[in-house]
């Protein structure tokens, strides 16, 4: 299995903290699975706060270097993993990958520890900084798909002989 972990809110905190319970977690998902991390920094800034903070057993690191003008990091580092073959489970705490991810057929994990969750990530967070609001609209959007599809109606009935 393929998994594509957001370093940001599931392994390091909003100090450059690690965050024990997401790390625990990953690290209980990389005994039979590939592990891959999206960071925001370099290669080497990455690499060493995963050093430092001994968190060593991951096959690859989607860095800053994905980058374009006018596009979404965190995006462009998930179609560059979906590039090098199916992602069975992105993990993140952000609402809007979350639904990016969603929207392009990927199974993914919303993680959140209370103290290191940013306000607007939160599904109680005040209305003006509300990014839940984004997962409802893709969950919505797929299920008005969904409804429309006609290989999912079922125009006979089911006969048992």
């Amino acid at each position: 299995m393929k998994i594509l972990v957001d370093i940001e809110g599931v392994l390091r905190g909003a100090n450059d903290d690690p965050i024990m319970t997401g790390v625990v977690l990953i690290g209980s998902l990389t005994a039979f699975n590939q592990m891959f991390i999206m960071s925001p920094e370099t290669l080497a800034a990455t690499e060493q706060w995963m050093d430092i903070n001994k968190i060593v057993d991951y096959d690859g690191i989607f860095d800053s270097s994905y980058f374009l003008d006018g596009e979404n990091l965190k995006e462009r580092q998930v179609s560059a993993a979906r590039s090098m073959g199916r992602i069975e489970l992105l993990i993140t705490n952000d609402p809007k990958i979350w639904a990016f991810a969603f929207e392009q057929g990927i199974p993914s994990i919303m993680f959140g520890v209370p103290t290191y969750t940013r306000p607007e990530f939160r599904p109680d967070a005040p209305k003006r900084l509300r990014a839940w609001d984004e997962i409802e609209a893709a969950v919505e959007r797929q299920n008005a798909l969904r409804t429309k599809d006609a290989r999912v109606q079922q125009s006979e009935g089911i006969k048992f002989e």
